[in-house]
C-alpha cells in the first residue's frame, strides 16, 4: 500500500469517527443547552488579572479559575444543566465587588462522583423546577438534576456572565 493510499484510509477514518461524535452542549441557550453555536469566551483558565480584590490577609487570586461565558457573547442569560445527575453542592454568597448575592451549584452524575458541572453567578431566584435558593436550603445530594433543567439566569452583575470552573 502506498503512503497516500495509508494517508488517504486514515483521513477517511478520522472523517467517519469525527461525524459519529456528539457536540458538546453550552450551559446557555435560549430554550435549552445549546449545541449547534460557538461563543468566544469573556475570561479562560489561568488567565491573569490583576485587578481582583484580596479575598484574606496575604491571599490574592489573581488567576482565573474557570471559563466565563458572557451574556453579550451568547445574547441570553439563561442558564441550562447539561448533565443528569443530582446536586452535591449549592450555595448563595456575596460578590463583595458587586454588592449582589450569587449562587454556586454542582451537578455530578452520582452522590459519589469525584466529578461534575459547577455553575458559578446564578440568579438564586429563577430556575425550574427548583431555585437555587431552593435547593441551597436541602440536604446535599438529596436534589436530581435533569439534563436540560433550567438552572437560572445569570446574575445581575455589571459584567453579565456565567462561570464554569
Amino acid at each position: 500500500m502506498s503512503s497516500l493510499t495509508k494517508i488517504a484510509y486514515l483521513i477517511a477514518i478520522a472523517l467517519v469517527i469525527s461525524s459519529k461524535a456528539s457536540a458538546i452542549p453550552w450551559p446557555v441557550g435560549t430554550s435549552g443547552p445549546d449545541s449547534d453555536n460557538s461563543y468566544s469566551l469573556m475570561n479562560t483558565y489561568g488567565e491573569m488579572n490583576n485587578n481582583w480584590v484580596d479575598v484574606g490577609p496575604g491571599v490574592d487570586i489573581n488567576f482565573h479559575t474557570g471559563i466565563d461565558i458572557s451574556y453579550e457573547d451568547t445574547g441570553t442569560e439563561n442558564v441550562w444543566c447539561i448533565e443528569d445527575g443530582v446536586f452535591t453542592h449549592c450555595y448563595a454568597f456575596l460578590d463583595p465587588d458587586q454588592g449582589i448575592w450569587e449562587y454556586i451549584a454542582v451537578v455530578c452524575p452520582s452522590p459519589s462522583s469525584d466529578e461534575g458541572w459547577c455553575y458559578c453567578h446564578v440568579d438564586g431566584y429563577t430556575g425550574l423546577p427548583y431555585t437555587m435558593q431552593y435547593v441551597s436550603q436541602q440536604p446535599s445530594n438529596t436534589i436530581p438534576a435533569t439534563f436540560s433543567d433550567f438552572l437560572g439566569l445569570m446574575s445581575n452583575r455589571t459584567d453579565k456572565h456565567l462561570l464554569l470552573p
